[in-house]
């Protein structure tokens, strides 16, 4: 980033002028009698931009798969240059076709990256959708939705015995990815163009860093639940049912996570740091609750069925640790929005601007 000093100017009795870098006017294509634009930020800083906007250029990546030897090696790379904003990914094999089937495999991973080009030896992919199109917040809910479903169906489907509803996770799973990394594709590109970070509904460039961890927080959620939902089939599947105590027992822990979540998004939505600092608490308590009782649960059941007893008690035990890692994420949450309600400007009652020549001497 280039960093310019000027003095300010005087013309007549009230207007102060600045020369603008001639390195800036060059790069944008601005000259005299042009239009520029002025904003004012939320920290005092000014930013001035050539009214005239312009597409930036396409970002074009070349994948060579005669390079790419490791497997599956390829669709993470395609993965991560839509991450990364790449507009346009060349995807070229020389060998047996390998690379090329990976790189369509990547396609049913993410939103808005489709096929533009195709012939002997080579792909096109071209992401087709506008990255300023969709509002972060937006996104943002429909990603804790969509998760918060999968894990309010994991706990009353370990309760009611309902396996059929299982099913349903793995997918609702698939579509929290893509979400999430469309998301992440939103914010880099964001950290970039100004146009998109305002046209997505994000006040100030502070906030991108912050933001992109607790999206993640959100998707580790999602597969977290996954995870819970393999255990809670395996351990409906032994044919060994609840005691009416661990089934109380599980079913509390299931709506005690699901109501920190709830809390915790809440907190980071709103800037709320008093709602934020009690989750932080709660959720390292019942993280403790939760490792404690799957250590005990399977002891209960171990030694009385022979084989499916075996397999029922492990999944209890890995169920309870999947909830007690969700709740360590949902901490996580929670301090992300601690985080995000100091920033200008700050929520919190606790917390007070004042200019720095204002600052009591000690």
């Amino acid at each position: 980033m280039d960093v310019y000093v000027r003095r300010l100017q005087l013309v007549g009795h009230s207007t102060l002028t600045v020369s603008l870098p001639r390195e800036w006017s060059e790069r944008v294509g601005a000259g005299q009698g042009d239009l520029v634009s002025m904003e004012i930020l939320a920290d005092g800083s000014l930013v001035i931009r050539s009214a005239m906007w312009k597409r930036p250029r396409e970002i074009v990546r070349t994948i060579r798969g005669g390079a790419c030897a490791e497997d599956e090696l390829v669709r993470r790379l395609v993965v991560a240059l839509y991450l990364m904003g790449a507009d346009v990914i060349d995807v070229q094999d020389e060998g047996h076709g390998r690379a090329l089937k990976e790189a369509k495999s990547a396609l049913s991973l993410v939103n808005g990256l489709d096929i533009a080009e195709e012939g002997p030896g080579r792909i096109v992919l071209r992401s087709i959708v506008d990255p300023g199109g969709a509002h972060f917040w937006e996104l943002s809910k429909r990603l804790y939705d969509l998760t918060r479903s999968m894990l309010e169906i994991v706990g009353t489907s370990i309760v009611s015995g309902n396996v059929a509803q299982l099913a349903r996770v793995r997918e609702m799973e698939n579509e929290a990815d893509r979400i999430y990394r469309l998301m992440v594709r939103q914010l880099f590109i964001a950290s970039y163009r100004p146009d998109v970070q305002r046209r997505i509904g994000i006040e100030d460039p502070r906030y991108l860093v912050g933001h992109r961890m607790t999206v993640k927080f959100l998707e580790d959620v999602g597969d977290l639940s996954a995870r819970a939902a393999e255990d809670a089939a395996a351990a409906l599947g032994s044919g060994i049912a609840l005691g009416d105590r661990d089934l109380g027992l599980i079913g509390r822990f299931s709506r005690e996570v699901l109501t920190c979540y709830d809390s915790a998004f809440r907190s980071w939505v709103s800037k709320d740091s008093s709602r934020a600092n009690v989750i932080m608490s709660g959720c390292r308590q019942l993280a403790h609750n939760l490792r404690r009782e799957a250590l005990d649960i399977g002891s209960r059941y171990i030694g009385q069925h022979g084989k499916p007893a075996i397999v029922f008690a492990f999944s209890l035990k890995s169920y309870l640790d999947n909830l007690a890692q969700i709740s360590d994420v949902i901490g996580n949450l929670a301090e992300a929005a601690m985080n995000h309600s100091v920033l200008e400007p700050p929520r919190s009652g606790c917390v007070q601007r004042i200019a720095s020549n204002q600052i009591p001497a000690i």
